[in-house]
């Protein structure tokens, strides 16, 4: 039996704990740099209340051989141990969460740079600290999210749903189109109307915003989340409606187009092979016989390419007119006229749109396509009731507003035909197809707006800030100051301002 201590020690023992990284730099770099050098480690360690073991194992570590002196001593210091905090959790912000990069490649770049003898590139190390950075972007956009809605202005939004999938629960989102500020991103076991509807209350509570327009596809439990829950209107959006055309015919045209294509360097190739026998023969020993009739054997070869060729023009040219149907419905439905800016009414957009619609249909016809094809049109037209509806809801709200600014008739026509036209096709310019569209959209807004500001027209007379504030001119632009973070690569479509965590996401962490 060990005997006892003759003068034990009463003093209780410390708990168990580790010195953080930051004690082990501080310590060092103040027993190496002291203006009054310590006589030993046991007076410094007694001074700065540490073991004396602790602080010889901190200075007699190795001092990382290779790499250059004065780089290991900027690193070994306390500013270098801060810019080495700074640039991991850069690198955490902007490659992992917010782009598409894993742990993995992450541990490698700090492997290669050699910075991993100077942090931990284990996955397990970079994963809590992923882990931690996503607790503390979600908790910075509670507190965000509180003080931003206390100081905005009461506003009435549309909201665009959808659902995304990466388990077994749907991930329900709900993003405002004007700024694409993510008003709800969360996992529910269902995805019904009742569901969608508790959700969206529940991502507003504390916001001072009413959703009167939902734009989705036309899901069952979208459509009743809007017009039962909400009480808003309902617009389908136009992705769906040139999804189904181009499955109707882009698949299928495509086929016949490669089929023309082998068709037609099959016959050329027959042709050149027709040439070189005559050429051959011409130039050869002259077997004995008749000659054979090579012009014959030429011209119809000849005949049969042509033919190839024209059936491959005829197919792209359908081809073409298929893709020029789809994006005309696009370019159609607008509630203003892309080349003269006027207003265009919810029949004439019916007609617009029923014109692509026959235009496909005319294609299938002729090709002979098959029942998919028909079904998908089919189900294309059907979108085009809810279409214009939304288009005559647009009016109603234009009607609205303009009856509550008490204009006269001429300022009201200028109002809508000038001023609104030419904010709309401001504001679209920016989505042109290509520099050609964007420059006649912007050329097109320049001169309504021009014409609608004139001070012969009928819109002269208003003072000009109450011009732009009756009419909207002055959006509200939104600063981000938030990173994007993304957890997975099709959460979101387009949003500046996402922060998402394991379980939930929060997405309020902007400035006005």
């Amino acid at each position: 039996m060990t005997p006892a201590q003759s003068n034990p020690d009463s003093s209780p023992r410390p708990q168990p704990f580790r010195w953080t990284r930051n004690d082990a730099t501080q310590a060092c770099h103040d027993f190496r740099h002291s203006e009054h050098p310590p006589p030993s480690q046991r007076q410094f360690a007694r001074e700065h209340g540490l073991p004396r073991s602790t602080l010889g194992y901190w200075l007699h570590r190795p001092q990382h051989p290779g790499l250059e002196p004065e780089l290991v001593a900027f690193l070994d210091s306390p500013t270098g141990y801060r810019f080495l905090r700074r640039l991991v959790a850069a690198l955490h912000l902007v490659f992992h969460l917010a782009g598409d990069a894993g742990l993995r490649p992450l541990s490698r770049l700090l492997e290669l740079t050699e910075l991993d003898r100077f942090v931990a590139p284990s996955l397990g190390a970079q994963q809590a600290l992923a882990v931690r950075l996503q607790d503390m972007l979600i908790a910075y956009a509670d507190e965000q999210k509180q003080r931003l809605s206390a100081r905005m202005p009461a506003r009435k939004i549309s909201a665009c749903l959808d659902e995304n999938f990466h388990g077994s629960q749907p991930c329900l989102v709900a993003v405002e189109p004007e700024s694409g500020f993510l008003l709800l991103e969360a996992y529910y076991p269902q995805r019904d109307g009742d569901t969608w509807t508790a959700a969206l209350k529940q991502a507003l509570t504390g916001m001072p915003v009413e959703v009167i327009q939902v734009t989705s596809d036309q899901a069952k439990g979208l459509i009743a989340c809007a017009r039962e829950g909400l009480e808003a209107q309902h617009s389908p959006d136009l992705f769906h409606v040139q999804r189904e055309l181009s499955k109707a015919t882009s698949l299928p045209l495509h086929r016949q187009v490669q089929t023309a294509q082998k068709e037609a360097a099959r016959a050329e190739s027959h042709t050149q092979v027709q040439r070189q026998r005559q050429q051959d023969y011409q130039c050869g020993p002259r077997p004995p016989g008749r000659p054979p009739d090579f012009a014959s054997d030429i011209r119809m070869a000849e005949n049969v390419q042509r033919q190839a060729t024209a059936d491959l023009t005829q197919r792209q040219q359908r081809q073409q007119l298929a893709r020029e149907a789809v994006r005309g419905v696009a370019d159609d439905y607008h509630p203003f006229d892309a080349h003269n800016g006027q207003p265009v009414s919810a029949t004439a957009i019916s007609l617009r749109l029923e014109q692509r619609m026959q235009a496909v249909e005319q294609i299938i016809d002729a090709v002979q396509l098959g029942e998919s094809s028909r079904q998908a049109l089919a189900k294309a037209q059907r979108w085009l009731v809810p279409l214009v509806a939304s288009l005559s809801w647009f009016w109603e709200m234009v009607d609205q507003l303009v009856s509550g600014l008490g204009l006269t008739a001429a300022q009201r026509q200028a109002f809508r035909e000038q001023l609104l036209a030419g904010l709309y096709w401001q504001r679209q310019a920016s989505r042109g197809r290509d520099a050609e569209q964007r420059l006649q959209r912007r050329a097109l807004a320049d001169r309504l707006l021009g014409a609608a500001w004139s001070a012969a027209g009928a819109l002269g007379s208003w003072p000009r800030p109450s011009n732009k504030k009756w009419c909207g001119w002055r959006r509200r632009r939104w600063r981000c100051s938030c990173v994007r973070v993304r957890v997975w690569r099709d959460v979101t479509a387009d949003c500046r301002c996402t922060i998402m965590g394991r379980d939930r996401c929060v997405k309020v962490v902007c400035v006005r």
